[in-house]
C-alpha cells in the first residue's frame, strides 16, 4: 500500500496529502510536520522595513489569480503590509530563501558550466529554455501584477531564473507561492493545500530537469 504523506498547519489541518513520499523535498526546503520556521507571520513581524527607494520592480504578465487575491487578503495583516507593494517586497525576501536551498539549482547551475566550457551552443540552449506552467493547477486564470523586491532580493531571483534557465516572472511568483506556503494564521487552509503542493511540484519539476540533464554526456 502507497503511504500518504501528511502535513498539519497550527489548525492541524491537511495541507499537503500525496501518494508518494515527499518528505525528503520538504526536509531540503526547511518544512517539518509542524510546518516552517520562521512562519510568514514571524517572518513579517521580525524584518526591518526597507527604503523604499532600493527595490527593483518586476512585471509578472501570468500571475496565477489566487496569488494575487492572496496579496491582496494580506494588506494592513500588519502594520509593515501597508500597501500590495510593501507585501511583494516581504513575500519575496521571505520566499527566495527558500527557494535557495533547492538542491538541483546547484546541480543544473554546474551543468550549466560545463556546457559553457565543453559544451555546444545545443547543449547551452538545452539548460536556458525550462517552462514551467502555473495554469490549471493553483488556478484557473491568472492576472498582470507588478512585484515589488528589494534591490538584493530581485538579484537572487534574477540569478536563480539564470541558474534554473527560466524566466525571472516564474521565479518570482514562485517567491511568492514559497513565502505564503509558510503561513499559519493568515491564510485558509484551503488555499495553504493548493500553495503547498504548488511549491512541491516545482521542485519535483526541477528535479526532473536535473535528470534530463544528467543522461546528456558534456565531455
Amino acid at each position: 500500500m502507497e503511504k500518504e504523506v501528511k502535513y498539519q498547519n497550527k489548525a492541524g489541518g491537511l495541507l499537503g496529502s500525496s501518494n508518494y513520499d515527499h518528505t525528503p523535498l520538504l526536509l531540503e526546503l526547511g518544512f517539518t510536520t509542524a510546518g516552517y520556521e520562521p512562519c510568514l507571520e514571524k517572518f513579517i513581524t521580525k524584518i526591518e522595513n526597507g527604503a523604499k527607494d532600493d527595490q527593483r520592480k518586476i512585471t509578472v504578465n501570468n500571475c496565477p489569480e489566487l496569488i494575487r487575491s492572496t496579496i491582496i487578503a494580506l494588506r494592513h495583516r500588519d502594520k509593515k503590509l501597508s500597501s500590495q507593494a510593501a507585501v511583494t517586497r516581504c513575500l519575496t525576501r521571505h520566499g527566495l530563501q527558500i527557494l535557495q536551498r533547492i538542491h538541483g539549482v546547484n546541480v543544473l547551475k554546474e551543468r550549466r558550466r560545463l556546457a559553457y566550457e565543453t559544451g555546444s551552443e545545443c547543449d547551452r540552449l538545452s539548460l536556458s529554455r525550462h517552462f514551467y506552467d502555473f495554469k490549471y493547477r493553483i488556478s484557473m486564470t491568472t492576472n498582470r501584477i507588478t512585484v515589488y523586491a528589494a534591490e538584493w532580493v530581485a538579484a537572487g531571483i534574477t540569478e536563480l531564473a539564470c541558474d534554473i534557465g527560466t524566466s525571472l516572472e516564474t521565479i518570482a511568483i514562485m517567491s511568492l507561492i514559497a513565502a505564503c506556503s509558510t503561513s499559519k494564521e493568515w491564510i485558509p487552509d484551503r488555499h495553504l493545500r493548493l500553495m503547498y503542493n504548488e511549491l512541491i511540484h516545482f521542485v519535483i519539476w526541477i528535479d526532473h530537469l536535473v535528470k534530463e540533464h544528467d543522461s546528456v554526456s558534456l565531455v
